[in-house]
């Protein structure tokens, strides 16, 4: 009787703007929802859901939660793979964790439950418990001042496993880029004939800068070397060329 999910709601809302020719799509429902607990108790909980049809993927909606948790002070986030959620696509979904504490979900709806609601277009989907994420918003948010000095950029194209997860990778990069590390972003995922059987490429911008000096094309290449060392130990990558 009592709903367990937002996303039923969600999609019934997406599949009326599709057929209506609305197919440019970014929605959200804050609502309540219940479940019961180990101790056969009714919990209720609070959960904030989004759904994008269109020009969007995985990372476009996972830049969302990570611009609404930024604006909670929220810095400690990690993305899990999840393949037991059968709602979403196996391949594309994550937990999204904070502070060690599972907090949501996002990716995309599994193809067969759009099938059973007659939807045609792919669904990117996020599930965020805001009953969880209140507790974890920071008492006072503190500013620091934008440095003057420009930012030393350098792409990264890796060869690894298929089943190396991107966030492992991210972990090892801002784990070894030491205080000159700024920034990490992956922008590229391929799988195509240039790339040997059970492998994927994926690329990463990495952002160097000081809040003291222009930094040197030595410093840089010192830290983007150390972390390139550490990638290989830990996963045996290979550069793209």
């Amino acid at each position: 009787v009592m709903r367990t999910t937002l996303l039923g709601n969600m999609l019934d809302v997406i599949r009326r703007n599709i057929n209506n020719k609305e197919n440019d799509l970014k929605l959200s429902e804050l609502g309540n929802t219940f479940s019961l607990n180990d101790s056969n108790e009714r919990i209720e909980t609070k959960l904030l859901t989004l759904g994008l049809v269109g020009d969007y993927d995985f990372y476009y909606t996972k830049d969302i939660i990570l611009n609404l948790l930024d604006k909670y002070g929220v810095n400690e986030i990690e993305f899990e793979k999840n393949d037991q959620n059968s709602i979403y696509h196996p391949g594309r979904c994550a937990h999204i964790i904070v502070d060690g504490q599972d907090i949501g979900t996002i990716g995309e709806i599994h193809p067969l439950v759009l099938e059973n609601f007659d939807i045609g277009k792919r669904v990117y989907a996020a599930e965020l418990n805001i009953d969880l994420l209140l507790t974890k918003k920071a008492d006072q948010i503190r500013y620091q001042t934008v440095s003057k000095y420009p930012m030393v950029e350098r792409d990264i194209a890796l060869v690894v496993d298929k089943a190396v997860e991107s966030q492992k990778i991210i972990d090892v990069i801002k784990d070894n880029g030491g205080q000159l590390l700024k920034s990490v972003q992956l922008f590229d995922i391929y799988t195509g004939s240039q790339i040997e059987e059970g492998k994927k490429s994926l690329a990463y911008k990495i952002g160097f800068q000081s809040d003291e000096r222009t930094l040197k094309d030595k410093e840089v290449k010192a830290t983007f070397e150390n972390i390139l060392a550490a990638l290989s130990d830990a996963f045996g990558v290979n550069l793209r060329g």
